[in-house]
């Protein structure tokens, strides 16, 4: 993991668990509420300062190396182009605070305890804020009266048509590989187990809905090259006794062509419905 924390084997402090707390409300905002995700940010860079004394964080990393590198280059690249005559581009300052951002991973990885192996609640908040971001922005009235003529003004649901593509297939591709697991019978009885799928199959479907409103092939292409490694990636590594029989490689191969040709021939109802037969088939 990236980041080692003394709370493994400690109590948590009320900085950590306001810093927790802060990371799962930006991930739910992110894609909700800007106001949301900012105050998320301000609390959780001040939870993270509160609690770098106890942290033990691996500033020789390489990828950690790399960020502070990245970062130092911007700012000395905005403070060179500041020095330069006139005539010269100016510095973007702007663009440094978007870059600057990235650095965000740190206290991120740090709340969330550096533990890749248990990201669910977290990946789920982002989901389901996600699908609530794109409920709410979509025009119903429109849709009702003329749904041609919402499909097409491409619509991004508050964001660019092709920002919002991006975003949708990275929430596809989390539930049509990690996200199975809400179709497994859950521990708290049949009907937890029946809510986790209506709704796995409710986001999957308003997702693909969604991508195929915004027209943007690069969403498709990206979601057509991603799918199989992505599938293959997240496949069960255990077989036992007790594992469920998967459908023979050739069926597999069939459903995937048959995915990449509905995208070719543009049949989005069909393309969504053989979607959700991927879980079951793989």
């Amino acid at each position: 993991p990236l980041v080692k924390t003394a709370i493994t084997t400690a109590a948590p402090s009320w900085s950590e668990r306001i810093g927790q707390a802060a990371l799962y409300l930006l991930c739910f905002s992110a894609y909700l509420t800007p106001a949301g995700s900012e105050a998320a940010t301000v609390l959780l860079l001040l939870a993270f300062h509160l609690a770098l004394s106890r942290a033990q964080l691996p500033w020789r990393v390489p990828v950690m190396l790399l960020a502070r590198l990245g970062a130092a280059y911007r700012v000395l690249h905005c403070l060179v182009h500041e020095l330069m005559p006139r005539g010269y581009p100016g510095p973007e300052w702007s663009a440094l605070s978007d870059w600057l951002k990235l650095l965000l991973f740190i206290p991120v990885a740090y709340f969330s305890r550096g533990d890749e192996r248990s990201p669910e609640l977290p990946l789920l908040l982002t989901l389901v804020g996600l699908v609530l971001g794109m409920l709410v922005r979509t025009d119903w009235g429109l849709l009702m009266r003329d749904p041609e003529a919402l499909i097409a003004s491409r619509p991004g649901f508050g964001v660019p048509a092709l920002a919002f593509a991006l975003y949708g297939v990275a929430g596809l591709l989390g539930l049509l590989t990690v996200g199975r697991r809400l179709l497994r019978p859950g521990s708290g009885g049949s009907g937890r187990g029946l809510l986790a799928a209506a709704f796995w199959v409710l986001a999957t479907a308003s997702l693909f809905i969604a991508l195929s409103m915004t027209s943007a092939r690069s969403g498709w292409l990206a979601l057509i090259a991603a799918l199989p490694v992505a599938l293959w990636a997240s496949r069960d590594r255990r077989p036992g006794p007790g594992a469920r029989r998967r459908a023979p490689p050739w069926w597999q191969v069939a459903v995937g062509l048959a995915l990449a040709a509905l995208v070719t021939l543009g049949a989005q109802l069909a393309l969504v419905i053989v979607a959700l037969m991927i879980p079951f088939v793989y």
